[in-house]
């Protein structure tokens, strides 16, 4: 060490452990532990009738008894097991289409969400031949459109189609790289 050690932690820890105090290297007095040894490793494992492989000396040493018994196969295996497994979902139970405002957007949910999707109605689409893509709006939707500053998928959504909002009122929430970004209403309007 750099510095000397305390005299007095010295006494006390030879007390405490009733060992002399030493210079020595911790690993040199360890080697001269012959339990510690590649050499009694191999006899405790020839002893017990497995293959001296370094995987297998490895094990023992580092765990001794438990290393041994692992080894033989009596470890016991402590894994828990979930009480009740959650049935994956079929290929097509979580996919859906939806139609907003005549756009039709393919949906999966994905397993292990575990927020519920309330479905508010469903109704059978009619293929609409007449749909106009969102890159050739009028000028009139796009002085309505509600910009979101990052692309993200939809989190919450906080009001309903025909609803009052004010400007600045959160509408939705976007998640987006780990983070909740709210989006809210340019200006007063119904949604």
């Amino acid at each position: 060490t750099p510095v000397a050690p305390d005299a007095n932690i010295i006494e006390l820890a030879s007390k405490q452990l009733n060992l002399e105090p030493t210079t020595e290297l911790a690993i040199n007095i360890a080697d001269k532990d012959e339990s510690k040894s590649i050499a009694y490793t191999k006899t405790l494992l020839e002893k017990e009738g497995i293959e001296t492989s370094e995987e297998n000396i490895f094990v023992a040493a580092a765990c001794k008894e438990k290393g041994i018994a692992f080894l033989k196969g009596e470890a016991k295996v402590n894994i828990r097991k979930l009480a009740s497994m959650p049935k994956p979902m079929s290929a097509d139970e979580n996919k859906f289409t939806v139609a907003v405002n005549g756009n039709k957007y393919h949906v999966e949910v994905s397993y292990g969400f575990d927020k519920d999707v309330n479905v508010k109605s469903v109704k059978k689409v009619e293929e609409n031949k007449n749909i106009i893509s969102s890159n050739s709006t009028s000028s009139v939707d796009a002085e309505n459109e509600v910009l979101a500053g990052i692309s993200g998928n939809v989190f919450k959504i906080y009001v309903n189609e025909g609803e009052e909002v004010k400007s600045g009122q959160a509408i939705m929430v976007l998640e987006a790289m780990k983070m909740e970004i709210e989006v809210n209403a340019p200006k007063d309007g119904i949604i």
